[in-house]
């Protein structure tokens, strides 16, 4: 996840609707829809009320700034990564964003979520990154974006590795704890 955690005075806590949606019966896809039913009227409750009390602080820290969930795994029998993230423009007004990534469209697969502008451009850039270790690649790219935007990106990072058989391997835990991680 990254994006708005959580707001004071209101019902959104992001980590909380995605516990909730994944205990939801169905496959990945499901679990992310259920997210969005269950997250979104929160998040926009949450906007209004930053807007009204830090309109400045709005405008720069989360105007067109996605909140994102990653939900990765297995999906229809191959590895999936099924991001479903909202995000508020500057007059407030919400939008779903819905990526899906699934092999075996990919040989791998991967995504950077929060602000990602820094390596979309790097990617443009340098046709031949794709050959390069991804976990390392994954470290530079985010350096790319914290010295970037150092006010709104920062360690820790937490990076994971799924395989085809859908089993874990954590790179780096990052912010996660044992307990979240799991």
């Amino acid at each position: 996840m990254a994006g708005l955690y959580e707001v004071r005075n209101s019902d959104f806590h992001l980590r909380g609707y995605i516990r909730a949606a994944c205990r939801e019966p169905g496959d990945l896809r499901a679990k992310a829809e259920a997210f969005v039913r269950m997250a979104r009227k929160p998040y926009e409750e949450a906007v209004t009320i930053i807007r009204r009390e830090d309109p400045s602080d709005f405008a720069n820290t989360m105007a067109n700034k996605p909140t994102e969930v990653i939900f990765a795994g297995i999906q229809n029998g191959e590895i999936g990564l099924i991001v479903r993230g909202l995000t508020a423009d500057s007059a407030g007004k919400v939008k779903v964003e819905r990526f899906e990534s699934t092999a075996p469209s990919f040989r791998r697969i991967g995504y950077f979520m929060g602000l990602n502008g820094h390596i979309r451009s790097y990617i443009k850039s340098h046709p031949e990154w794709a050959k390069e270790d991804y976990a390392k690649l994954a470290a530079r790219f985010v350096g790319l974006e914290i010295e970037a935007h150092p006010d709104l990106v920062g360690l820790p990072v937490s990076a994971l590795q799924i395989d085809n058989k859908g089993d874990v391997v954590w790179l780096a835990k990052g912010a996660c704890d044992a307990r979240q991680a799991d």
